[in-house]
């Protein structure tokens, strides 16, 4: 569990469900910028909002170095 997350009950007395305490903006932002990023094929783009939507996600070894492959073929300008 991280902060920003708490854990709730469910009608289940052993279940316990984790929610989110500190929601991310509406989706009609994040979710358009998002599309743009991979319609345009803008990994880092796409990873670095996925990291400000969730602080504790970490991407792979293998998409850092796709996301670094893709940036050297693109003007820096496109590349978050």
């Amino acid at each position: 569990m991280s902060s920003g997350e708490e854990v709730v009950p469910t009608h289940h007395d052993r279940i316990r469900v984790l929610r989110h305490t500190e929601r991310p903006a509406h989706p009609e932002g994040w979710l358009r910028a998002l599309e743009t990023c991979v319609a345009t094929g803008d990994v880092g783009g796409a990873v670095s909002l996925l990291k400000c939507l969730v602080p504790t996600y970490t991407p792979s070894r293998a998409l850092t170095a796709a996301a670094e492959a893709v940036a050297g073929e693109r003007p820096a300008s496109r590349v978050a």
